[in-house]
């Protein structure tokens, strides 16, 4: 990566202090972290995080910039957890992220990125609303939250849906904190970039998708009939989850797998009086996930948010069913519900609500998370099985590229990468279990492929390492690109000296060196001293890893993990980190030339 600096709008130049590793895993990235990085003092200037506004700018001032925006860490005894009261700025530099300014959460509402030149990449890891705005050139590779900038200008993709592989959305209907009796309902974005958010076309045409009860739309809740699985009393309220109604369970509706949808909560009647009369006001005017389509104009406050998540994992959340620009009390728990096989992106509820009406604080709540972790749980594991690392995800373009780095073993062999949908009745590591993966990397489509024959190409990067040879030889080919299935969950195995078709051919017989080793710990065999991760992560972004190549049941391991490096574009993966896993004598991270194989 070149050399580059990113400017935070509002503060003069900062050294930046050394900061502990965290190894938290969400949603499958991993978090920026100072350890064993270089000191580097990165430029902060200009005008900035507005103390009226709340609106935190962020401008890149090179090219190739990879800037994240994070939460904070703290510790609570050894453990390193989140801190949501602290916003983290980082960028990617040589040897790694480096943090270069810490901001109190509560002050920032809205989040600006300017992109200037060449591949920028902008990642905003917090449920703050965000939107991109570009000065010179172009931002050709930018994403915020996996959604391509170039797919929505102007538009950040807060309150946006995407469905998962199998196509099912499961949506439940937890808590009612209204007194409104109203309806929600979710429906297609595709194509509705014809109409003008907020306008009665816009409010129309959600309306008619919803009630079509087809891959366009459903409607999900109607709290004229329908009771919530929780009910409770709360300090500024009493229980409102009463009446003649009926806990219908988990609703599960049909829509196309990598569709990407929002949320239209009716506060106050059907989503059928919204398509009769669209330009209704009152408590008729339909609330969006989406905070461009509701009836109010985004203003210097940029608090759109009429729903929010609430713990964090894009899965539960609740909408506030008033104008936040009216009499809204933003306690929301107005209706609260949880959706899998589909994840979303919305504002943490701590960052919107008011003080003074948090249900995060209230007994009830610990319930419903509770509930709703069993859930995402089991939703999880019916679909991709239990793996507790090793798990990548696709983008919602479903687009991935593969970038071979750096060749440190002696073997010759492949790297494949399986789709892990239905796998789930296959016991890890079993023949049954390889030769499903084996036959669906050797398909060619978006159940898998092979990705790097190392018998055929050569790395991006030569390099000798103190401890061994440059076994570096062949062509580099570059980056290669194919298609998978938007939201999959997949798997990647290596077959340490052999290909994957003799894996196939012979899944029952396979000569040690053959038999594959795989990301999830799970599939491979175990080493009572050393487990069983043959991946590890080699840089903080779940995108680079290094396999090590050698069984660790064996004592010819050497744990270096750099067999084989490479670099995913348009997926995540989580994996242990290297200095976790790696021999202490040969980490390759503390290596001088890791730097160039990892540019």
């Amino acid at each position: 990566m070149a050399q580059s600096s990113v400017r935070i709008m509002g503060y003069q130049p900062k050294s930046v202090s050394q900061t502990g590793r965290s190894a938290r895993r969400l949603h499958l990235q991993r978090r920026p972290s100072l350890d064993g990085l270089e000191r580097r003092e990165l430029m902060t200037i200009g005008g900035g995080l507005d103390p009226k506004t709340g609106i935190l700018t962020i401008s890149g001032t090179g090219s190739s910039e990879v800037v994240r925006v994070d939460y904070g860490t703290k510790l609570e005894g050894s453990r390193s957890v989140v801190d949501r009261s602290m916003i983290e700025v980082a960028m990617s530099t040589d040897g790694g992220w480096q943090v270069n300014r810490s901001f109190n959460a509560s002050e920032v509402k809205h989040i600006i990125f300017n992109g200037k030149a060449g591949n920028d990449y902008f990642d905003n890891k917090t449920g703050i609303p965000q939107s991109l705005a570009r000065t010179t050139g172009t931002v050709s590779t930018s994403l915020l939250d996996g959604v391509p900038t170039n797919s929505m200008p102007n538009q950040a993709p807060v309150g946006v849906y995407t469905v998962g592989t199998t196509g099912d959305v499961n949506v439940d209907y937890l808590y009612c904190g209204a007194g409104y009796r109203g309806q929600l309902a979710m429906f297609s974005l595709t194509g509705m970039e014809s109409f003008t958010p907020g306008t009665s076309a816009y409010n129309q045409e959600a309306a008619r998708r919803a009630l079509s009860g087809s891959t366009l739309g459903h409607v999900v809740i109607a709290a004229q009939t329908d009771k919530a699985k929780f009910s409770s009393s709360l300090p500024w309220e009493g229980n409102l989850n009463t009446g003649n109604r009926t806990y219908k369970g988990i609703q599960t509706v049909e829509m196309t797998p990598g569709d990407r949808f929002a949320f239209m909560l009716v506060p106050n009647g059907t989503v059928r009086d919204v398509f009769n009369n669209p330009a209704a006001g009152g408590a008729l005017t339909p609330l969006y996930s989406i905070p461009d389509a509701n009836p109010y104009r985004v203003t210097s406050q940029l608090l759109a948010a009429q729903a929010a998540d609430l713990d964090g994992h894009g899965s539960l959340f609740a909408f506030e069913d008033l104008r936040l620009d009216g009499s809204s009390d933003r306690d929301y728990n107005d209706l609260i519900f949880q959706v899998t096989g589909a994840r979303g992106t919305q504002p943490y509820v701590k960052d919107v609500q008011s003080a003074a009406k948090d249900i995060t604080s209230t007994p009830i709540f610990a319930e419903i998370v509770d509930y709703a972790a069993e859930q995402q749980a089991a939703d999880a594991e019916s679909t991709v099985g239990k793996w507790s690392s090793g798990v990548g995800v696709v983008a919602a373009d479903g687009r991935l590229g593969i970038d071979y780095l750096f060749d440190g073993g002696g073997y010759v062999g492949e790297v494949a990468v399986f789709s892990l949908q239905g796998m789930t009745s296959l016991t890890p590591g079993s023949p049954e279990f390889i030769k499903e993966a084996a036959r669906r990397a050797l398909s060619n489509t978006v159940l898998g492929r092979v990705v790097i024959s190392d018998g055929t190409e050569g790395a991006r990067t030569s390099e000798k390492l103190t401890w061994e040879s440059n076994f570096n030889a062949g062509s580099y080919k570059g980056i290669k690109t194919f298609e998978m299935t938007p939201g999959d969950s997949f798997g990647t195995m290596l077959v340490p000296s052999g290909t994957v078709w003799e894996v196939f051919s012979k899944p029952n017989n396979l000569d040690p060196k053959k038999r594959p080793l795989f990301s999830m710990p799970e599939a491979n065999p175990i080493s009572p001293t050393y487990g069983a991760d043959q991946l590890a992560a080699l840089s903080f972004d779940g995108t680079t890893f290094g396999f090590e190549d050698i069984g660790l049941t064996t004592n010819k391991s050497d744990r270096d993990f750099n067999d084989i490096v490479f670099r995913f574009i348009g997926a995540t993966m989580s994996a242990p980190d290297l200095n976790a896993v790696a021999n202490s004598a040969k980490n390759f991270l503390k290596t001088t030339q890791a730097p160039r194989i990892l540019a």
